[in-house]
């Protein structure tokens, strides 16, 4: 489904198998995972490709033919992006001549079309290349501007010749911004920049941030008079650190795709995996890095087939209008997913291996009538495959997965579906709260439930009494049997002097725990349990409970400043009976 035609692979440095791409990547393997690449070779391309690798300095596109039999070789292009000889891969880029030929014609058609339809608008039109430091001005031929391309500092130069001095300071804004790659960029300029007409009072300058395939960036834009093209824009709002569509206006989008009935719609949800622990150790600027580099994939997967849009956090939300095709939907997944995984090859759960994505879909109008029956279906899926283990693309069928009626019958997703994603901790232990004031009151389940979602937890127990009754459990990273044995190890013996200690444990690494208790560390590290969070109250009727909540993978630090809503959730599950 994508228009793309540049396909990353991921490749074991030492024997070049396949490690991770997408699915078009792979057919050009033929589909064989079990062979090396340089197999498919001729040996001109064999010696080409390892010399490739082997070069780190340059990163040259190079020809190689391609068969799975020695026969009927056909011509690619590749690239070596990267490789990383301590994580052991080799990250590729490569593309067939013919799709690439294919491809430039579409591109050139589609260029002279549009540079037609720029010449039918009254907008100044603008590429600005950071690499370089160069700015190209299309459709200015009767402007202060003119068209072509020239540096920068040329551009700033020719604004303030014509701009009064007072006006400097936002000129110089507005080349901040563009300098710096702002994400979304909107500069007023009190004055005409655009020619020599003195109605014009203000000039608007509206940009964006994109990337390429070939992992540079640009900013591209316009320049207009205040007035023009407002009505066209009206109301659109990028989200600033993608540049996809905001949440309101993606979630517009699928509303207006399903009410014109133009035929099937598919809406999809994204997670992306263990996406708190990244920003936990990487920090928060790497992980705006991350997020940026999963939008412009999933932008590049959908193409013209549709639009995306950033529901919030790590959560991206996709409308393919026109789609009906079940395959050409899994195909579209299969294509993210590798992308992601080539782009960010050891940011994972355990640190070393590459990054997923979890994906709910439904489509319209087989599954739903309406756009809320749509995204509580993806929603659910989505649910679904974050307890199965993440990783993986779920589309909705009633079959599979129960009819739409009892899912919402029976609140299968969690109470706030659709209706607040984006809802912080302090916010959901406020709305809790309140509802146990005004006499809705959520059940024990309900609230643990809720917390652990906001939270994304990826495993959280409550029990009562000792040695310890489970009341409720959610996640499936630990078999039943293996948590009640550690409840039984954690309220007995040895372990009740280090766990039952105090009224909140918290473990960030299994290292910390004294020696002596090796059995309970042995059975967390059994099922990848490095870190953990442990909190002993009682309930209305004093009896001992515990919850209990981990992260799957990697260590992870626990951030103090969520200590207080640990407290408040056991401080509001005490006013049960456990």
């Amino acid at each position: 489904m994508s228009d793309n035609v540049f396909h990353l692979m991921l490749l074991t440095d030492d024997d070049y198998h396949f490690l991770n791409g997408d699915a078009t990547s792979l057919k050009y393997l033929h589909d064989d995972i079990y062979s090396p690449v340089t197999d498919f070779m001729d040996e001109e391309s064999k010696k080409t490709f390892v010399a490739a690798v082997e070069d780190t300095e340059r990163h040259l596109w190079f020809p190689a033919r391609i068969s799975s039999d020695g026969k009927d070789q056909e011509l690619y292009f590749m690239k070596i992006l990267e490789h990383n000889k301590t994580a052991g891969f080799v990250k590729t880029m490569i593309t067939r001549m013919d799709d690439l030929v294919l491809a430039h014609e579409g591109m050139s058609r589609a260029l002279e079309s549009k540079t037609a339809m720029m010449g039918l608008c009254n907008e100044i039109f603008f590429d600005y290349d950071p690499e370089n430091q160069n700015f190209t001005v299309y459709n200015a031929a009767n402007t202060i501007y003119g068209d072509g391309m020239r540096p920068i500092r040329d551009f700033e130069e020719n604004m303030r010749r014509f701009a009064p001095e007072e006006n400097f300071d936002q000129i110089r804004m507005l080349m901040i911004a563009l300098r710096t790659k702002s994400s979304v960029i909107h500069e007023e300029i009190d004055c005409n920049l655009i020619n020599k007409d003195k109605k014009i009072k203000k000039t608007i300058v509206e940009g964006r941030l994109i990337k390429y395939g070939d992992n540079s960036e640009g900013v591209i834009g316009v320049i207009r008079a205040a007035g023009r093209g407002v009505e066209r824009n009206q109301g659109r709002q990028l989200d600033q650190l993608t540049g996809l569509y905001s949440k309101n206006d993606i979630r517009d989008f699928a509303m207006h795709a399903i009410e014109a009935e133009n035929g099937g719609v598919a809406l999809a949800i994204i997670d992306v995996d263990y996406f708190k622990q990244i920003n936990d150790t990487y920090g928060h600027r790497y992980g705006d890095e991350v997020l940026r580099g999963v939008a412009g994939v999933i932008k590049e997967a959908v193409g013209t087939n549709g639009q995306a849009g950033r529901f919030g956090g790590d959560e991206f939300l996709i409308v393919l209008d026109h789609s009906t095709d079940e395959k050409d939907l899994r195909e579209c997944f299969r294509q993210i997913r590798g992308q992601i995984g080539v782009l960010f090859p050891n940011v994972g759960a355990d640190g070393k291996s590459p990054l997923t994505i979890t994906v709910g879909a439904a489509m319209y109008p087989r599954d739903a009538g309406n756009y809320d029956d749509l995204f509580l279906l993806a929603d659910h899926l989505l649910y679904i495959g974050k307890k199965k283990g993440r990783n993986r693309y779920i589309i909705y069928t009633a079959e599979k997965h129960d009819t739409l009626e009892h899912i919402k019958e029976n609140r299968l997703v969690s109470s706030t579906v659709g209706a607040a994603r984006d809802v912080s901790p302090s916010e959901m232990i406020v709305n809790l709260f309140d509802r146990y004031n005004s006499g809705r009151r959520p059940s024990p389940e309900d609230i643990c439930r809720e917390f652990a979602e906001t939270l994304k937890l990826d495993y959280l127990l409550l029990s009562s009494g000792e040695p310890g009754n489970v009341l409720y459990r959610m996640g499936k990273a630990v078999p039943e049997e293996a948590a009640r044995r550690a409840i039984k190890e954690y309220c007995t013996g040895e372990a009740w002097e280090f766990f039952g200690s105090d009224e909140m444990l918290v473990v960030s690494r299994l290292e910390s725990i004294p020696q002596k208790y090796s059995g309970i560390k042995e059975l967390f590290a059994k099922h990848h349990i490095n870190s953990f969070v442990i909190l002993n109250f009682k309930d209305k009727n004093d009896k001992y409970a515990m919850l209990a909540f981990c992260m799957i993978g990697m260590p992870l630090q626990w951030n103090q400043d969520h200590y207080k809503y640990y407290r408040a959730v056991t401080r509001l599950l005490s006013y049960y009976e456990l």
